[in-house]
């Protein structure tokens, strides 16, 4: 889980404190990562950082003051879930193609990126966020998308596996692409016509009017007129509950939010695990389903039995104890979020720190 957000300008006046008030609205979406992108001009620009809080402070003062009208704005801030952590700044969004001509932030995860990724490097793709923790799985969207958005959304609805919320934008263009399947994404207006979006709407906050909830599997433009365009609906795929990983009988084919989350599916050979903790799923080994479910059963019923055996005949017992009935649930670790001291950091005006 990560938090994208951005903004189109119609007027620059209060625009980096309203972005900084929906970043904390949804800070908890992950403070390892972040960067920017700006779009002015026909011109592209990024930003990239270990830190969210870093970008907000008074070293990038000047960049915040200097937006104006027609400017389109987007933010990452990231929880990894693939490849490495923030501290490398390659592995932070915005992710760019090789030439420079798109610009890309996700919240989501790719369960097939394994797959993708390879078939992209056999057409010449580089990643640049790959590293020995291999590659991040949001930089496969921008690459799927530098032949344009209408092909790229296509492709992505067909072929990639996951949940994502998408917000890109072309060199020599002016607006702001919007896509989403499953993953939220809000978009809304302040006082004075700059349309924003982000992962959660800012709700309460005076700043904003009312959001609306984008649909999924549609392309949308935030465009030059400041308004929220909706350009094309795609079809969604006949297995989409199993692309995001509902899957078997716990979901069934139509149902997806009145019942409980299923503990495994699969895709291909690879096994996954859901993750409660992160709302995720993780990547076991390469193993068909039952093949790893009865290795993985078979190594816990041989451990215990032999520690058994070993307590049995240290206690002179002849006792012998079948464990076919036990129960193994694994757990997980849980993010750790650590807390943050907001005194001190950025209130909207440069100026007054100086």
């Amino acid at each position: 889980m990560c938090g994208i957000l951005g903004v189109r300008i119609n007027n620059p006046k209060d625009v980096a404190k309203n972005l900084y008030a929906v970043f904390k609205n949804q800070k908890s979406r992950g403070t390892d990562g972040a960067g920017v992108s700006l779009l002015r001009n026909g011109r592209l620009t990024r930003i990239r950082s270990v830190s969210p809080f870093d970008l907000f402070s008074f070293e990038y003062g000047k960049f915040w003051n200097s937006l104006k009208a027609g400017d389109c704005v987007f933010f990452h801030h990231r929880i990894p879930t693939t490849g490495g952590d923030g501290d490398n700044t390659n592995n932070n969004h915005p992710f760019s193609d090789e030439s420079n001509s798109v610009h890309l932030i996700h919240n989501g995860q790719i369960y097939n990126d394994d797959e993708l990724v390879k078939k992209l490097q056999k057409q010449k793709h580089r990643f640049e966020s790959s590293d020995s923790e291999g590659v991040v799985d949001s930089e496969i969207f921008v690459h799927m998308l530098e032949a344009g958005a209408h092909k790229g959304l296509k492709r992505i609805v067909k072929s990639v596996w996951g949940c994502q919320a998408l917000a890109f934008h072309y060199k020599g263009e002016d607006e702001i692409n919007l896509f989403r399947a499953d993953n939220p994404l809000n978009v809304y207006k302040d006082k004075i016509g700059n349309i924003y979006f982000s992962s959660e709407s800012p709700e309460g906050n005076d700043a904003f009017n009312k959001g609306k909830e984008l649909d999924e599997y549609t392309w949308y433009k935030l465009n030059s007129k400041n308004s929220l365009q909706k350009r094309t609906k795609y079809k969604e795929p006949s297995n989409k509950y199993f692309q995001r990983g509902y899957y078997g009988e716990t979901y069934g084919k139509n149902s997806l939010y009145d019942k409980e989350q299923p503990k495994m599916c699969a895709y291909g050979n690879d096994v996954w695990t859901w993750n409660s903790n992160t709302g995720g799923w993780d990547k076991e080994e390469r193993l068909s389903v039952k093949a790893n479910a009865k290795a993985k059963r078979q190594k816990q019923i041989n451990d215990r039995q032999s520690h058994l055996s070993d307590l049995n005949h240290a206690l002179g017992s002849n006792r012998a104890i079948d464990l076919d009935n036990d129960k193994h649930w694994e757990k997980f670790p849980k993010h750790k979020s650590e807390d943050v001291n907001w005194d001190g950091f950025f209130d909207g005006n440069w100026d007054k720190m100086r």
